[in-house]
């Protein structure tokens, strides 16, 4: 950081992150940001696609830049700047490439991001003496229909790290079900 005096509050907290991508992390934010900056200059790198110092302080002065241009300050944790978007609900949301709960994002409003890809169904089994005990979220809803309740209705979970509990229950789920219908 001290060579780089004009981009060091933003190298110090990429260094200093833990290498968690949390929704609340700074470092996932400032890096996030970074990763984004990093593809244009990627793409003309020849083999073997090393970064050159040059380069990488570029991209850390356009990741200020953006910083301070969209969210006034230098300190942006990811899901300020990283959204799950469906209709027209936004919420902060975690995961960047190359990670266990990896998140492709593209370009989205206001110098944010919008995630396109990565993690998306969740499905948690566990077989016990008394049956088959299930746990379930998406990233969204199960609807594609933006009229349905259930359009966006799993995105605070998802966002969240909580499921719910699903049954296999034939009566209890007609019983509960807001209609019975047949696909055509």
């Amino acid at each position: 950081p001290q060579d780089y005096p004009d981009v060091k509050s933003v190298l110090k907290q990429i260094q200093s992150w833990d290498r968690c991508a949390a929704a609340d992390s700074y470092g996932a934010g400032a890096f996030g940001i970074l990763y984004h900056k990093l593809r244009k200059y990627y793409k003309k790198l020849p083999e073997p696609k090393v970064f050159t110092k040059e380069i990488l302080n570029k991209a850390l002065e356009e990741t200020k830049t953006h910083m301070l241009t969209y969210f006034g300050t230098t300190e942006v944790m990811l899901g300020e700047f990283q959204k799950l978007v469906r209709g027209t609900k936004e919420l902060p949301i975690f995961g960047l490439p190359d990670v266990i709960t990896s998140m492709g994002a593209t370009p989205y409003k206001d110098g944010k991001t919008r995630v396109v890809s990565g993690e998306s169904y969740i499905q948690l089994v566990r077989f016990t003496a008394s049956g088959v005990e299930i746990e379930s979220s998406i990233s969204y809803g199960s609807s594609d229909h933006p009229e349905s309740k259930h359009y966006s209705d799993q995105m605070e979970l998802y966002a969240q790290f909580k499921t719910k509990k699903m049954g296999f229950d034939r009566e209890k789920i007609y019983k509960e079900a807001s209609r019975v219908y047949h696909p055509k």
